[in-house]
């Protein structure tokens, strides 16, 4: 039987909810309070531990096949948004790097980078196949040196930490004065979710322990002295599975790349540490 724990809001600290969703023996709330929204009762970080296999990180990896193909497609966006942030290439830390190829595209960007991640397998991958300097483990505190790093990037990392608060604490630590940390989570306001309800690719249950708003990731980086830079949603699996059939929704897919008339289904947040006055 899996062990599961009780957990109160990782944001205010209040045990005060609402019932969010069930999902078969998960559960779902949102606080009261701040309307954070997480998994409550959760698996503890033993029973996780277990089902981080070798064969979960394969299947979640980016194939050797279609790297080029994503580098210059969704990578590369992501990467020119940055840019424009960050126009001064300078050192680059990327949690949760898989098999390094976002990494490696910076790299031949001009960026200095390292990586941190906790599948072994994945980081031989980035050690080996693209050279890059990769950690293997877990994102803690004191594992990096402070005021080092112009970006942190941490793609579909957050909504699986125990404790996000402490994790972007532990990057504004490591940021220098005006560094940027980019953040993309799934979007728990997502236009997909009203259509795919517990099929929703953003679930993945009992891996993701936080669902985020644009309002809920605001204020946990606000609350630590971040300063929002930029915001926006990306893509829709609805709109674009629909388009292959019907062309309306083709044109509504590319439509709502550019006007946002919809809420796409990952949060992309950009923001930048200011300089604390003592």
């Amino acid at each position: 039987m899996v062990t599961k724990e009780q957990v109160k809001c990782d944001y205010c600290g209040r045990d005060e909810t609402d019932l969010f969703r069930q999902m078969g023996e998960h559960t779902i709330v949102e606080c009261r309070h701040c309307r954070l929204i997480y998994v409550n009762p959760r698996i503890t970080r033993e029973e996780l531990d277990k089902l981080y296999s070798e064969e979960y990180f394969i299947s979640h990896n980016i194939q050797i096949k279609d790297a080029e193909h994503l580098a210059w497609s969704r990578l590369r966006r992501r990467l020119k948004i940055i840019e424009r942030f960050m126009p001064d290439k300078g050192k680059f830390l990327e949690i949760g790097c898989a098999s390094g190829y976002f990494l490696s595209l910076a790299k031949k960007s001009g960026w200095d980078v390292e990586g941190i991640e906790y599948s072994s397998f994945s980081a031989e991958r980035a050690r080996q196949m693209l050279s890059i300097n990769v950690k293997i483990g877990a994102f803690n505190e004191g594992v990096f040196p402070p005021d080092t790093y112009n970006v942190v990037f941490m793609s579909h990392v957050l909504e699986h930490c125990f404790e996000p608060k402490r994790v972007l604490a532990e990057i504004y630590r490591l940021l220098k004065r005006n560094g940027i940390v980019v953040i993309e989570v799934p979007n728990i306001e997502a236009y997909d979710l009203r259509f795919h309800g517990e099929k929703w690719k953003g679930w993945q249950l009992p891996y993701h322990l936080y669902f985020f708003s644009k309002k809920t990731l605001m204020q946990y980086l606000e609350s630590l002295d971040f300063q929002i830079a930029f915001t926006t949603t990306i893509g829709s699996h609805y709109l674009m599975r629909k388009g292959k059939k019907n062309p309306f929704y083709k044109i509504a897919y590319y439509f709502n790349r550019f006007f946002k008339v919809v809420e796409g289904r990952n949060l992309f947040m950009i923001a930048r540490r200011k300089h604390r006055v003592v």
